[in-house]
């Protein structure tokens, strides 16, 4: 023990620091506790988006019903036929995709799920401790340093790589509480309501026969006074508020590709930077100090 601290207060204070740092790192990953923090996260997401989704698609199919429908009422005796389609076409449009896009956000956050538990697995944290000790006296600078560049240099390669992805999801978690959850349940909640107003308007419509000679009296049973007129005006009020979901489609959007793409791509580009300084780090250069 002697021999040794004297060795270890001979090195830098640079190296010191840096050789804590690397073993609280290593004793991190075998606990595993951030693991567990990010997967627990990753879940909830993934959830989010499965639940957009399935909304997303019933609102969608709630309006074609309604696109598909042409009309024909007679309450005064005169046939009007009322086709909502043209109205209702951009809503959905938009609505099938940013369908396509949660399929696609969904996808990649259970690929990230899949890389979490790898980058979290035994196998990782036995490959990082054996390459950590053959890395050792590259750090140290003993006169085996030479021999020891490579191991220390994959080594700092794989550590970066394991710890990327659960860097990134607890830096996502940080921006999600205060910022990009409430944006979520606001548009959740919007849409919601536009998918339930296109049920209830669809499914009185599809009971409406053609040659129906009550519809007029169900007509008025429904909303007193009306007529085709009135009917082709409900069309277009629900056709505005499917507009007013536009915002909240395009909030959907700005959420998961942030958390799906945008910060996954700018992770993987910021990793290759650092892997390329890794490379080039003269600190692990036995003659630095």
């Amino acid at each position: 023990m002697p021999l040794w601290n004297t060795f270890w207060s001979s090195l830098p204070p640079s190296r010191r620091w840096f050789l804590g740092f690397m073993l609280l790192v290593l004793a991190l990953g075998w606990l595993g506790a951030v693991d567990r923090l990010s997967a627990t996260y990753l879940d909830r997401v993934l959830e989010r988006t499965l639940t957009a989704f399935a909304l997303a698609r019933g609102t969608n199919a709630a309006i074609s019903l309604l696109q598909d429908a042409d009309l024909t009422v007679t309450p005064v005796g005169v046939g009007v036929t009322l086709s909502p389609g043209e109205l209702l076409d951009p809503v959905n449009d938009l609505v099938e995709q940013v369908s396509s896009f949660l399929l696609v956000a969904a996808t990649s956050l259970g690929i990230q799920r899949i890389v979490l538990e790898v980058a979290g697995a035994h196998l990782m944290q036995w490959v990082l401790s054996i390459l950590f000790l053959l890395g050792l006296p590259a750090w140290l600078g003993t006169r085996h340093a030479g021999l020891a560049l490579w191991p220390a240099r994959l080594f700092l390669s794989l550590l970066l790589l394991r710890w990327l992805l659960p860097l990134q999801l607890m830096g996502m978690q940080a921006i999600d509480v205060g910022i990009l959850e409430p944006r979520y349940q606001a548009a959740v909640a919007e849409l919601t309501l536009s998918k339930q107003q296109a049920e209830a308007v669809g499914q009185w419509a599809d009971t409406a026969e053609p040659a129906d000679p009550s519809l007029a009296e169900r007509l008025q049973r429904l909303w007193p006074g009306s007529n085709g007129q009135a009917w082709q005006d409900r069309i277009q009020g629900l056709a505005s508020q499917l507009s007013q979901m536009t915002r909240s489609l395009v909030e959907l959007l700005v959420v998961f590709a942030l958390q799906s793409l945008v910060l996954p791509l700018a992770f993987v580009w910021l990793s290759g930077v650092l892997l390329r300084a890794i490379v080039r780090w003269s600190f692990l250069s036995p003659k630095s100090t």
